[in-house]
């Protein structure tokens, strides 16, 4: 399946996932996003053509983190 590139611009945001695995691929395969960097338990992912570091931040978190 060809990536569509579908999302530009999205700003800055930031998701707390309990299953970062399965969030980074829908984000990059199903999506397009494209992966600029990783730091601790965050991913950055980046839109088609976007000018900044990133727009979305993916954090691993658990269950009580989700409580909040």
């Amino acid at each position: 399946m060809p990536l569509l590139h579908d999302i530009a611009h999205l700003g800055h945001a930031e998701l707390l996932t309990p299953e970062p695995d399965k969030s980074l691929w829908f984000f990059t395969e199903v999506l397009g996003l494209t992966q600029n960097g990783a730091s601790g338990d965050s991913v950055y992912l980046r839109t088609w053509d976007d000018y900044e570091h990133h727009s979305l931040k993916l954090t691993a978190c658990g269950p009580a983190a989700r409580r909040r």
